[in-house]
């Protein structure tokens, strides 16, 4: 019996080790100080018809410090329909531990003009992302990856993140 407990104990402290190591190499913190933050109407549906893949990107922002070598990223997307629930219902941010440290500041979905947060760091995967792995060339970077659940036609989807360091 002992043997047999000691078996099933052994692969559930691996993952339990794993998974812990893989949020380490993510933080959640508040926004920067430095930003600049922009006000967006989120109201404004005057492009929903340019949409591809059921939903629209509102926001794509990126401010950087170059004195901390901080890079601030903020992203808002409309869902207009049920193929971009399925399209566009994941936040999914690349890095390299090497040199960058990854922070979440949001993650949150804007429903009926209220505010749903998120951000659960035990929500997100790190997943190895070697593209070049076919020419034997391996770079270190790695994907954080969150899905998020309850996503509906009509919800913003807005995140931001902050990576600190540079190459």
């Amino acid at each position: 019996m002992k043997r047999l407990f000691s078996l099933l104990l052994i692969p559930g402290l691996l993952f339990f080790t794993n998974a812990n190591a893989q949020h380490s190499k993510l933080k959640i913190e508040k926004e920067p100080s430095w930003i600049t933050v922009n006000k967006i109407n989120y109201d404004d549906d005057k492009l929903d018809g340019e949409a591809e893949g059921g939903y629209l990107d509102l926001v794509l922002d990126k401010q950087v410090l170059l004195k901390t070598g901080e890079r601030y990223y903020k992203r808002a997307k409309k869902i207009l329909s049920e193929a971009g629930v399925q399209n566009g219902s994941e936040v999914s941010v690349n890095f390299d531990p090497t040199y960058e440290q990854l922070i979440f500041n949001s993650v949150r979905i804007i429903r009926d003009g209220k505010s749903i947060n998120k951000l659960r760091l035990s929500d997100f995967k790190v997943v190895d992302q070697e593209k070049e792995l076919d020419r034997h060339l391996y770079d270190g970077s790695l994907t954080a990856y969150l899905v998020l659940q309850d996503v509906r036609k009509g919800d913003i989807i807005e995140y931001s993140y902050t990576k600190q360091g540079f190459n």
